[in-house]
């Protein structure tokens, strides 16, 4: 009779065959509470058929009225100013509120943890001015005193395969203090 994979596993080598235990029980949880992506975050992006023909929102910041672009960069940094950028739009939208602080008073949790742990999972907004020159400077641009930030959200639709810009409005703008 044929052993199981786990069982050959086992027997090869048991720290691996408890991680992969331990793998499984992780997951099966996680598909129970709904959160099946934790684990891979990127397998919905092939999992869906995208139609081209559903309006699109994109935003920009521009500093000292030239864009903040971040096309040229590698996939990984791309990802990083894509990424952050859209999440700083949204606080800005928000009411300068963060999505885990929405998330929470949206859930309403009883769990034993989340009183504890919540305020240290919520990341702190002290700092969220200094934000733009932060974006400004990794997009290769000059952010110091007098530096003026812009960041417009455009809201899109597609036409002959192509993103035509239908409205945009400017979220946040500010100057930095001449010091």
């Amino acid at each position: 009779m044929r052993k199981n994979f786990l069982s050959r596993l086992f027997a090869h080598s048991k720290p691996a065959g408890i991680a992969c235990i331990l793998f499984i029980f992780v997951y099966a949880l996680l598909l129970y509470k709904k959160m099946d992506m934790a684990l891979f975050p990127l397998n919905a992006m092939f999992a869906y058929e995208r139609p081209n023909d559903k309006p699109v929102t994109g935003y920009r910041l521009w500093v000292n009225d030239q864009p903040a672009d971040y096309t040229k960069y590698p996939y990984w940094k791309k990802d990083l100013m894509e990424t952050s950028l859209s999440v700083y739009a949204r606080f800005h939208e928000n009411s300068h509120t963060t999505f885990l602080r929405s998330y929470f008073d949206q859930k309403k949790s009883d769990w034993l943890w989340a009183g504890r742990w919540q305020e240290r999972l919520i990341p702190a907004t002290s700092g969220i001015g200094l934000w733009p020159v932060w974006y400004a400077r990794k997009a290769g641009l000059e952010a110091g005193p007098g530096a003026s930030f812009r960041l417009v959200k455009y809201d899109m639709s597609w036409a002959s395969g192509r993103p035509i810009v239908s409205d945009s409005i400017i979220i946040y703008q500010s100057d930095i203090s001449r010091k």
